[in-house]
């Protein structure tokens, strides 16, 4: 994100107070530039004017209210669902509100300034007002049927308010939301800023207000539009804004280790754990412990006193910490003392622009170094445009590199339509490591298995290898010997602890025939060891029954 950090550009600029748009605005508006707030009916205008306007009386100015649209109550009531208390900024002699009449607005013949402008004066004066809102500049076009006549009106009253060096904030209506016609007040403004209230255009989009800055005069800012949300405290924009090119020397001299991921036997597979600064995906049907993993990977931070973030969408805080301690993985305290933040977010609620500008304020704040993101599907639906989902996951990844921040993504698999599963994950190319997680069937059980698919940059396990979880944690076995056809989820050939079980009583029975068959051997000691022969024959026996499915001496008797 941009900031700006210039005192002296600081002191020319006006803040608004929300930082999402300051971020847009470069630090701010120009101190008495002319600013401009359209949009349509609904959408905040006046609520961002008097949220503007807030925090210049914050910062010790006066602030002017005039209002066409609403009575005095009207306008105290929505303020206060917003916890702006006017009425105590008035008794203060922070704020004065004017309701009046388009009438007012016009200067009297012969008369160099409308009483309005006179009075504004002199309330700045009592005051030290520096900021005036003016709501709306619709009302000028009832002052005449001349536009050109309006059009100097308007000006006029504009360049009065600036000459009393007070920084005019004026709404207005925007009657098109798609190819506009540019109204003639935005060409007298200094700044214009527009509010947009867009539909859903198909089940796949979402519905979103959002802001876009078209004009400023004497500094810069970012194009395009950002969303912005209605909170509690007001309105919150979240800035779009692609990440910068990485410099030549930029990761220079970084510590590579790897990360270790709380599992010994996935770190063996690793090389010794995930890559830092870097992201990888675990990809798998449901059920498959993609978000053990994930908890496992924080867990093992917050125990080498790293910080974390888990975003998820589908459990929430307290359901995903008890599911977490029942696989014997404790995020509790971790979470407690602030080590791992866990922030939940509904789909469709919140857009990416706002999640992502929640990140960076962990990110800046520094010492974040592991981030889960669970999962991609439901990351995903957060977006307003999906076409879009891919540049919004690169400046996921882009910041958490340049944060030295080292990401987990999961992701659900629906189904495995060949003998890779690399070829059914989504972004692989965007990411450093690919690790399947699925599920096998052998001798009539589901066992679970895990796989490195890709790891770029270092050498990894290639091997199959069955994972398991219980209330002790996730473990990884060893790989499956013997066995094929593991990934498409039917296995072929003999599970090597099968044939370990059967063969386990033959070489008892070997053992013990070699010790009988001895000359040294006692008559009692014989007997005892045929009776451990014939133990271990039913053994073996059984195992064979078991494996085959079937008792050929029963299979005979019929």
């Amino acid at each position: 994100m941009t900031h700006v950090n210039n005192s002296t550009q600081a002191t020319s600029r006006i803040r608004t107070g929300i930082p999402g748009l300051d971020t847009i605005l470069d630090g701010g508006f120009l101190r008495h530039n002319s600013v401009l707030l359209k949009g349509a009916p609904g959408t905040g205008k006046t609520s961002l004017g008097i949220q503007i306007l807030l925090q210049g009386i914050e910062e010790n100015e006066g602030g002017i209210i005039c209002s066409f649209e609403q009575f005095p109550q009207q306008l105290r009531r929505d303020t206060e669902a917003f916890g702006w208390e006017l009425d105590r900024l008035v008794d203060e002699k922070k704020l004065v509100m004017l309701f009046l009449q388009p009438e007012d607005l016009a200067a009297p013949k012969g008369a160099a300034a409308s009483p309005l402008v006179s009075r504004i004066a002199q309330i700045a004066e009592e005051i030290g007002a520096r900021r005036l809102l003016l709501d709306s500049i619709s009302h000028f076009n009832r002052l005449s049927a001349d536009p050109v006549e309006c059009r100097s009106v308007l000006l006029h009253f504009i360049n009065e308010i600036k000459s009393l060096g007070i920084t005019p904030i004026l709404t207005a209506e925007l009657h098109h939301a798609g190819d506009r016609e540019f109204s003639f007040e935005e060409y007298l403004v200094d700044e214009v800023v527009l509010i947009h209230n867009e539909l859903a255009s198909s089940a796949a989009s979402l519905p979103q207000r959002s802001i876009e800055v078209t004009k400023t005069r004497g500094h810069a800012h970012v194009r395009g539009r950002h969303p912005v949300r209605f909170v509690d405290s007001g309105l919150e924009v979240y800035p779009h804004i692609l990440p910068e090119p990485f410099l030549a020397d930029e990761t220079a001299g970084a510590d590579l280790e790897p990360v270790p991921s709380g599992i010994t036997g996935i770190d063996e597979m690793l090389g010794g754990g995930y890559p830092k600064a870097g992201a990888t995906i675990l990809a798998g049907m449901s059920g498959a412990y993609k978000t053990t993993l994930a908890g496992a990977f924080l867990a093992e931070g917050a125990r080498r006193g790293e910080k974390g973030l888990f975003l998820t969408f589908e459990e929430t805080p307290a359901r995903l910490v008890g599911m977490l301690a029942r696989r014997g993985i404790d995020l509790g305290d971790a979470v407690r003392n602030g080590t791992v933040v866990i922030r939940h977010h509904v789909p469709k609620q919140s857009s990416l622009d706002e999640i992502f500008a929640h990140l960076h304020e962990d990110l800046d704040q520094g010492g974040l170094r592991r981030v889960v993101i669970d999962s991609l599907e439901d990351f995903e639906r957060s977006i307003h445009t999906p076409a879009a989902y891919k540049d919004y996951l690169g400046m996921f990844l882009a910041a958490l590199t340049r944060h030295s921040a080292t990401a987990l993504l999961t992701e659900k698999l629906e189904n495995i339509s060949g003998a890779n599963p690399i070829t059914d994950i989504r972004y692989v190319s965007m990411v450093d490591t690919v690790i399947y997680l699925g599920n096998v069937e052998i001798e009539s059980r589901i066992h679970k298995v895990i796989s490195i698919l890709k790891s770029r940059g270092a050498r990894a396990d290639a091997d199959l290898r069955e994972i398991d979880c219980d209330e002790r944690g996730p473990r990884v076995g060893e790989k499956f010997h013997g066995m094929s056809g593991i990934l498409q989820g039917v296995a072929h050939g003999q599970y090597k602890q099968t044939v370990e079980d059967i063969f386990q009583p033959l070489y008892f029975i070997r053992d013990f025939a070699r010790i009988a068959a001895g000359e040294q051997v006692a008559d009692t000691q014989r007997r005892t060891v045929l009776a451990d022969i014939l133990k271990q024959t039913g053994s073996l026996e059984a195992a064979l029954k078991d494996h085959f499915g079937f008792d050929p001496e029963t299979e005979k008797a019929r």
